[in-house]
């Protein structure tokens, strides 16, 4: 179009803006909304991929929730979203029930599978604040998802009945099945939930 002298119009931009955003081209994304005339495909079409430098949140949730009114949505545009609250500490705040909806969201598309570091994005404010429910929940869907098993999730899930004191059943069983063995730092962790575990109370009592 270039070569032709042709100047796209807003909807032409939209849709090219669009397709390289789901394609994760950034650069390509953001240098089409440099040209785009009054930021209209920026505030209709574009994915919340080209919000990410957007002081206020609100304003990528805003261009998501008219694309998810537009448009059938791919487990893309929601890993998007995840990217932009990650990247803002918006977990850090306590916003992560918003990006734990957004992953079930992406959970329901079949044509591509959330990275095991998105999933630990969403478990370990879970687990900081021992919310043993939402975590082992996270854990039941990265296992769903045939993500190979690694110690950050057991070490994450260990912390989570840390937290909430409570005794972690099975753990170190499960652990095992997935042929993974606790470092120092975890095995520490493990003892400290270990249901079954000695204290001077237990010791008086055998």
């Amino acid at each position: 179009m270039k070569a032709e002298g042709v100047e796209p119009d807003h909807l032409t931009w939209a849709v090219l803006a669009r397709h390289y955003a789901s394609a994760g081209l950034i650069e390509k994304t953001e240098a089409i909304l440099k040209v785009t005339i009054c930021g209209y495909a920026q505030r209709n079409f574009v994915s919340p991929l080209c919000n990410t430098g957007l002081k206020k949140i609100e304003e990528a949730e805003a261009v998501f929730g008219m694309m998810s009114i537009k448009w059938k949505l791919i487990a893309q545009n929601y890993l998007v979203l995840l990217k932009i609250y990650t990247r803002h500490k918006m977990l850090d705040k306590g916003e992560v029930e918003k990006a734990d909806d957004v992953l079930q969201r992406a959970l329901q598309q079949q044509n591509k599978k959330p990275l095991f570091t998105t999933y630990m994005t969403i478990m370990e404010p879970y687990a900081k604040r021992g919310d043993v429910h939402n975590a082992e929940k996270i854990f039941y869907c990265l296992r769903q998802a045939n993500h190979i098993s690694k110690i950050s999730l057991f070490r994450a899930l260990a912390q989570a009945y840390k937290n909430a004191k409570l005794p972690a059943y099975g753990i170190s069983e499960r652990m095992k099945a997935d042929n993974q063995f606790p470092n120092k730092a975890l095995a520490g962790q493990l003892a400290l939930v270990d249901p079954f575990r000695k204290t001077p109370v237990s010791d008086l009592l055998d």
